[in-house]
């Protein structure tokens, strides 16, 4: 099945563009229509977020929060995580992302720079999920939805434990 764009095209002797539509008989809009484009755009909103956005919230209770959410459970899983800085050590006993107020201040502007990107992936996600639950491919929007938790969602979340943790780590040494 090939899927074709339907952005508005002139057809000879036609006064104005009409959609062409794909195979299946769904119309796939085009990126060039106004309300992708803007659509497009608002995924990049992220990147204008201000520095308050990314202060770490978390208080006494935070630490059952995350638990209960599964973010610890994840951080084992994940890229530098508990299971590859244990396999690393393995190799370099002495490996350490975090060694000094120095490297935690600058792995936590990092974190920012990854949850920057996880918002803009995730939205770019929610814009596809809700093109396909639109026409119908409830299956592909529920594996998306899926797909995005674990991708997007665990990640910014875990972005955002990390930081708390540095930041009580860093209160903690001065």
């Amino acid at each position: 099945m090939s899927v074709l764009c339907s952005c508005r095209r002139s057809v000879p002797g036609d006064r104005g563009s009409r959609a062409i539509p794909a195979d299946d008989g769904h119309s796939v809009p085009c990126l060039l229509e106004g309300s992708w484009t803007w659509g497009l755009a608002v995924c990049f909103v992220p990147c204008l977020l201000p520095s308050a956005y990314f202060r770490s919230w978390e208080g006494e209770r935070g630490a059952r929060v995350w638990k209960a959410l599964g973010v610890r459970w994840f951080k084992r899983f994940a890229t530098n995580g508990d299971l590859v800085n244990r396999l690393a050590r393995r190799s370099d006993r002495r490996y350490r992302i975090v060694r000094d107020g120095g490297s935690a201040r600058a792995w936590a502007e990092e974190a920012k720079g990854a949850e920057r990107n996880h918002l803009v992936f995730l939205l770019m996600a929610l814009l596809t999920i809700a093109h396909a639950a639109r026409i119908g491919w409830y299956g592909w929007a529920a594996f998306l939805t899926a797909s995005n938790v674990v991708f997007n969602v665990y990640p910014i979340l875990l972005q955002r434990y990390n930081r708390g943790r540095i930041a009580r780590t860093c209160r903690g040494r001065s």
